[in-house]
């Protein structure tokens, strides 16, 4: 008898610890945190998280999400500060991928407005809406070649000169605006 419960006490001893791995594994699967550091060339960067005490810790080196295809392609290096979220299917923080999170107080959205696409690069800001596309980018200049097969028009609306593009062919290089 004493060997049965012998057998039944490192039985159950032994499923302790394989359920206190699985639970750790388990609360590493979504972890929460705030980028630290990041190596853009290496497309890496570290996560600051915390754990079940409340103590920071950094994350491995861990590559963050893309759009990474063949024919399109999305570079959107994350910043130190920005909420994300480290996901890690199998729970192992070595194998996990840093996905974007959502807008905090220190780095609020750059639009309130559910009817506008925006993306936002420092001081540029291209705005999608049912008006358009707006470009704003302070002191800076729009580059490009302009193809059309209408009539195009460049120029700020209160704009005192307004170019009228309808003497160009479709193809033709349009440059100093």
């Amino acid at each position: 008898m004493e060997d049965i419960v012998r057998a039944l006490a490192q039985e159950i001893a032994l499923l302790r610890g394989e359920v206190a791995v699985l639970r750790h594994r388990q609360a590493n699967m979504f972890r929460p945190g705030t980028v630290s550091e990041v190596k853009a060339g290496e497309y890496r960067a570290r996560v600051k998280l915390s754990d079940a005490s409340g103590e920071d810790f950094l994350s491995p080196w861990r590559p963050w999400s893309a759009i990474a295809g063949a024919s399109a392609q999305d570079w959107t290096v994350p910043e130190a500060g920005q909420q994300v979220l480290l996901f890690s299917p199998t729970g192992v923080l070595g194998q996990s991928l840093i996905l974007p999170f959502g807008f905090s107080d220190d780095l609020p959205p750059p639009s309130a407005s559910a009817d506008e696409r925006v993306f936002r690069f420092g001081a540029t800001r291209i705005t999608f809406s049912g008006d358009g596309l707006a470009y704003d980018a302070g002191a800076h200049t729009l580059k490009g070649i302009v193809r059309t097969d209408g009539e195009t028009r460049l120029g700020k609306p209160d704009a005192a000169k307004r170019v009228l593009l309808e003497d160009f062919t479709p193809a033709q290089n349009v440059y100093g605006f």
